[in-house]
């Protein structure tokens, strides 16, 4: 019904994630959500799920990790760091691979 919004309201809360586990489990989270208030509300209003999650993605994506177990918390760190050092890897043997 409000896909177009939620799909708004999910990349502008993407950079405030740290890794794509995280992004799956907030984007289900935030389906569930407008899923619940949908069924619950009988008004067409995009309002009334932003009223559930938060005007402002980033803060709800931070409190959404924020809410998660110190395990999980850890193994979306990891993550994050290991694509990181990819990402950097990847970048460096290309940038050698030219330079050869």
């Amino acid at each position: 019904m409000f896909e177009k919004e939620l799909h708004t309201y999910l990349k502008a809360a993407a950079s405030s994630l740290p890794c794509s586990d995280a992004k799956k489990v907030f984007a289900s989270y935030v389906y569930g959500v407008s899923r619940d208030v949908c069924s619950a509300d009988t008004k067409d209003d995009f309002s009334a799920i932003l009223a559930q999650l938060g005007a402002d993605p980033h803060q709800a994506a931070r409190d959404f990790v924020e809410s998660q177990s110190l395990e999980t918390i850890a193994k979306w760190h990891a993550a994050a760091c290991r694509r990181k050092f990819l990402v950097k890897l990847a970048v460096g043997l290309t940038v050698g691979a030219l330079a050869v």
